[in-house]
């Protein structure tokens, strides 16, 4: 299969920050920028996201919808507590969606979830399914959540869905208590390739 999608992941408490800060890969723009964060949390996220991008995507700007796009590669990136995944494709547009399994009030459940979605939640690993797939369709579209989040269809997790009268293609899977999302701009499937990068 010609298709294949890279799925880069990292534990953020796992990075040296000093050595990405003098990676010299960072433009002064960006190391200002992380200056200027002053919740720690918030800081290594940015800090691993653009230096993930700047390893593996090398030059990328940023779409009327501020999303990252690349003249060479299809990419995208998302995080999850101590989880951070950068995915890429040769081909196609991409979008993925990474959460953490963990308790979720009903009432977030019924905000988001249509009537025959939430007969399906079985429980709180069901329902980030949910919320993944229609997080990573719409990052695959580039747009984000510009329709009602409800109409967004979850429909298949790994399968050809239909969004906005575009074909996708959709794939999840689960990392330790993680579970992740990636939707291509096609009606092709294909394969991932994990690549656990150990640290920096």
């Amino acid at each position: 299969m010609k298709n294949i999608v890279n799925l880069y992941y990292l534990e953020i408490d796992s990075i040296n920050k000093e050595k990405i800060i003098s990676s010299l890969l960072l433009t002064s723009d960006e190391l200002s920028y992380l200056k200027s964060i002053k919740i720690e949390k918030v800081y290594n996220e940015k800090l691993l996201s653009t230096y993930l991008k700047r390893y593996y995507i090398k030059d990328y700007f940023l779409s009327e919808y501020n999303k990252p796009l690349s003249n060479n590669i299809f990419f995208n990136i998302s995080h999850s507590d101590n989880l951070i995944v950068l995915a890429t494709s040769k081909y196609y547009e991409i979008g993925v969606d990474v959460e953490r399994i963990k308790y979720v009030d009903d009432k977030v459940k019924r905000r988001v979830s249509d009537a025959y979605e939430y007969d399906e939640l079985s429980n709180d690993s069901s329902f980030i399914k949910f919320w993944t797939a229609k997080e990573s369709l719409v990052k695959a579209k580039g747009t984000g959540f510009i329709k009602d989040i409800k109409k967004i269809n979850a429909y298949p997790f790994d399968g050809i869905k239909e969004y906005m009268s575009e074909k996708y293609y959709s794939h999840i899977l689960k990392i330790d208590d993680y579970i992740i999302s990636i939707t291509l701009k096609t009606d092709n499937d294909f394969k991932i390739i994990k690549k656990k990068i150990s640290s920096i």
